[in-house]
């Protein structure tokens, strides 16, 4: 395994405008429990697209703007922005794994992100 860190994505940043408003997109733990109790499958993406995209879209404010409604994403994703590029809806979905990261322990502890404080044996 590399010995080098993996750097955290940087978030989407969304600015409207007319009011200078910034919305910062991303995920943690949390926000993807969040998105999965909502009902949210990544796999289901290009499936259910009309459903699962606005979905996605929701979830990232989670992480900075929690409790914003489904409502108002919906507005700004489809209002504000016309919808998502496809290298954005990309890197939406990026952010989205990037929390399942920490879940995942590496073979050098040392560069795992969150290094080990207890044994697994078995």
């Amino acid at each position: 395994m590399s010995n080098t860190k993996r750097e955290p994505m940087k978030p989407m940043i969304i600015t409207d405008p007319e009011t200078h408003h910034e919305y910062t997109l991303m995920f943690t733990r949390r926000s993807v429990k969040k998105c999965e109790a909502a009902g949210l499958d990544i796999n289901l993406i290009s499936s259910k697209s009309m459903t699962m995209i606005p979905l996605l879209f929701w979830g990232a404010f989670q992480a900075k703007h929690n409790g914003i409604k489904q409502e108002a994403t919906d507005k700004i994703l489809f209002d504000g922005l016309g919808g998502l590029s496809d290298e954005e809806l990309a890197y939406l979905a990026e952010l989205y794994a990037e929390p399942f990261n920490t879940l995942i322990a590496t073979e050098d502890e040392g560069t795992a992100a969150n290094p080990r404080k207890m044994t697994v044996t078995f």
